[in-house]
């Protein structure tokens, strides 16, 4: 027979794989590395634009200049600012009193008068005081709120502000009629309440006697035994701009 034109070659591992198939062997396992069938995740892609995780929101702070009494809202933490009236510079510092003070005290921050202080003719002006002191014999005008802490002394012909609060753990009896703008009861008032505004008696708070205001709100748990008359009335004292 003349020799075929076609060759077969058969290369080493073939070799090798029809040698144990002959002896009845399966075919070696391919050990070759398989790669990883795990999916590699997805690719992040740079994203456009500020990654912020959240948004800081200005403060915003209604405020009363205190040299010409024009109000208006200051947005931004600032230790002075100007009026924008009467260009006074206004002091929006925090201050505290921790003893014996006499003379004017302006700020549109915050005033605290601690327990020992004691205010002796002084004109106190703020934007928040706080009264756990001694401050009979001074005047307190604030642009939004007095607080009438527990040790607390005042005359209550000589504070005025929009909003009079009666801090938890306080009970006062005024001996004479208690008028004010918003009263926020936290504590226990004993009073002839004449109120221009909202009277909130809070959970733990009570007030006892005789309320006139033009809106009540009685939260669960406060306390009301007092003859109410919820009527219009004319602004009254402790009002920003009312006379003294």
């Amino acid at each position: 027979m003349p020799p075929s034109s076609e060759v077969n070659v058969i290369d080493g591992f073939a070799s090798v794989q029809a040698v144990r198939h002959s002896r009845g062997r399966g075919p070696e396992p391919d050990r070759t590395p398989q790669p990883d069938r795990q999916a590699a995740p997805p690719r992040q892609e740079p994203q456009d634009g500020p990654r912020i995780g959240h948004t800081i929101v200005p403060l915003k702070r209604d405020l009363v200049c205190y040299g010409c009494n024009y109000a208006f809202v200051l947005t931004g933490r600032f230790d002075r600012t100007f009026c924008p009236k009467c260009r006074m510079e206004l002091d929006l510092t925090d201050h505290v009193i921790e003893r014996e003070f006499t003379g004017t005290l302006k700020t549109l921050g915050r005033i605290e008068i601690r327990h020992g202080a004691v205010l002796r003719e002084a004109d106190i002006v703020a934007g928040d005081a706080v009264v756990l002191g001694d401050a009979a014999a001074a005047s307190i005008r604030a642009c939004r709120a007095i607080e009438l802490c527990l040790g607390g002394r005042f005359d209550q012909d000589r504070i005025f502000a929009p909003s009079i609060v009666v801090a938890s753990g306080n009970r006062l009896s005024p001996q004479k009629p208690f008028s004010c703008g918003d009263l926020d009861i936290e504590g226990t008032l004993n009073a002839q309440v004449y109120s221009s505004g909202t009277v909130r008696i809070r959970r733990g708070g009570a007030l006892n006697g005789e309320l006139h205001a033009r809106h009540l709100v009685l939260e669960e748990g406060g306390g009301l035994r007092a003859r109410t008359f919820l009527l219009p009335r004319e602004p009254v004292k402790n009002e920003p701009g009312s006379p003294a």
